[in-house]
């Protein structure tokens, strides 16, 4: 899949960062529905969001409440 990926995992940490203010983890390269998309897990002082960045051309796709570890079962919306 990384052959597919015109941006690298750094770019795309910093377009999530730029989407989500807080701490991004270090993206995962993905096939999401067909598509080449970086995960990237942002630490927020809300929670954890997993932030779906194009690996084409960096667009932020999605932002879902991440919660991997069970750690922020409240739904604080």
């Amino acid at each position: 899949m990384a052959g597919l990926a015109t941006i690298d995992a750094s770019q795309a940490s910093r377009a999530a960062a730029a989407a989500v203010p807080g701490s991004a983890a270090t993206p995962i390269l993905e096939n999401e529905n067909g598509n080449v998309v970086y995960s990237v897990m942002v630490t927020t002082p809300n929670g954890v969001i997993d932030v779906k960045v194009d690996a084409g051309n960096g667009t932020v796709l999605a932002q879902d409440q991440g919660d991997n570890e069970g750690r922020e079962s409240g739904n604080e919306a």
